[in-house]
């Protein structure tokens, strides 16, 4: 399904487009389209970045696809070039799906902005890490939707969750997909409601890439599991009654608002797919075997970086008071890092004891110390900023002993792979709902 411009670029180099050649390439497909695809601006970023509407397609079914939902996870900004593409060659094949296809190509462009040093390497660790950036929970447009329950309310959307929102009021969409992208695991997805046929042939699609499943989700969030890999959503307004019957902050359990999927179901009746493709795979994902390592191994070596976190941290007050305005960002990440470091872990009783394979106990192992990882590289960056030469070089240490454990297991997977992945998982969903 990869159209060939898309093919010959990632034959060439391998790499990712940032917001503004990504906003050029389709400008430039829009007008010589005859029609067939248009683009609008439908909103801006906090930072004054274009957010743009593009559509395409006959079909009577609306459909509406999202890049960029965290500015991390860049790759389905890809997969929507390469559609996109098609429309302006081949579209009969999406055409024949019976949708009209709407896109936001990035709706965090002041996200990818701050991502834009790795995007043109080769995805190492190393390139990644030195300049990576994801903004906290309750800054995310994926996580800003109004959510209310009892006596409490979350409503303080970004200016991307509202031209999300206005994007969804006026395409009212029968299928959402927001394209997500992980770091390590294997692919796992996200249904909104069950539709037994397609959580089959989602399960079924990674392996013919040569991929692994992701069978434990998001192991901080309560996902029940359809299908090996596939999940539904969790349930944000029962994780905050749950929370206020605890007697806890809800912002302590949830420090955001509804998702794009709550919001788009209950406004709309829509369904969502999610799609969490990696960008690093390893051999240990294929070894059933045991490991000799429980969960309570996992959480031991999480606590660690959480207390390493929490001690690096300690002159962050300091450096925000030194870093221009460019930098405020980081430091707002750094501040929920700084929370979530602080916060204990789950008692999870006996399950804790309990043995894992070794597929497993790497996936939750190398996940969680690459998770642990982003404040280091946020650190740094704002150390640079405030011109703290001796924090920078001390958080730089930190990420280059822990790669030095891990870069030379982790591969690289081609993003080919992964955009043809996207693409598959997203005409399942329309034939599914056709």
């Amino acid at each position: 399904m990869l159209h060939p411009n898309v093919a010959e670029h990632l034959a060439r180099n391998d790499t990712l487009p940032d917001g503004e050649e990504m906003r050029e390439r389709i400008r430039e497909l829009a007008d010589r389209s005859a029609g067939r695809v248009t683009m609008r601006q439908i909103g801006t970023s906090e930072g004054g970045l274009p957010i743009d509407l593009v559509e395409a397609g006959k079909g009577s079914k609306p459909a509406l696809l999202v890049g960029a939902p965290h500015p991390n996870e860049p790759i389905g900004c890809l997969t929507i070039v390469s559609m996109i593409e098609s429309f302006v060659s081949n579209p009969e094949p999406f055409d024949n799906l019976g949708f009209r296809w709407s896109f936001i190509p990035c709706i965090e462009p002041d996200g990818l902005k701050l991502n834009r040093g790795w995007l043109k390497s080769a995805r190492s660790p190393k390139q990644y890490f030195e300049h990576f950036y994801r903004p906290p929970l309750h800054h995310q447009a994926e996580y800003t939707f109004p959510l209310a329950t009892d006596n409490w309310k979350f409503n303080l959307p970004t200016k991307g969750n509202l031209a999300w929102r206005t994007a969804l009021e006026q395409i009212r969409p029968d299928l959402l997909v927001s394209l997500h992208n992980a770091e390590y695991g294997g692919v796992f997805y996200m249904l909104s409601r069950p539709i037994p046929a397609l959580a089959e042939r989602l399960a079924t699609s990674p392996a013919t890439a040569g991929l692994t499943l992701n069978t434990v989700g998001d192991p901080g969030l309560p996902m029940t599991q359809m299908r090996p890999g596939v999940f539904d959503f969790f349930d944000l307004e029962s994780l905050a009654k749950q929370a206020i019957a605890s007697g806890k902050a809800v912002n302590d359990v949830w420090p955001g608002g509804q998702s794009s999927a709550g919001y788009s179901n209950e406004k709309f009746g829509t369904l969502s797919l999610v799609l969490e493709v990696p960008y690093w795979d390893s051999p240990r994902l294929r070894d059933a075997s045991p490991s000799g390592h429980s969960m309570g191994d996992v959480l031991t070596e999480l606590e660690k970086s959480k207390a390493q976190t929490c001690l690096s941290l300690q002159s962050l007050g300091t450096l925000a008071r030194r870093v221009p305005q460019s930098a405020l960002p980081l430091i707002d990440a750094l501040l929920e890092a700084k929370t979530f470091a602080e916060k204990p872990a789950a008692n999870l009783g006996e399950s804790a004891k309990q043995e894992l394979s070794v597929s497993t106990f790497d996936l939750l192992s190398t996940t969680s110390r690459l998770f642990a990882l982003r404040p280091f590289a946020m650190l740094a960056r704002v150390a640079d900023a405030a011109g703290a030469t001796a924090e920078a070089s001390a958080a730089r240490e930190i990420i280059a002993r822990e790669l030095a454990h891990l870069d030379h297991e982790l591969e690289t997977i081609p993003l080919k792979r992964l955009v043809d992945l996207q693409v598959d998982a997203i005409v399942a969903a329309a034939e599914a709902l056709r």
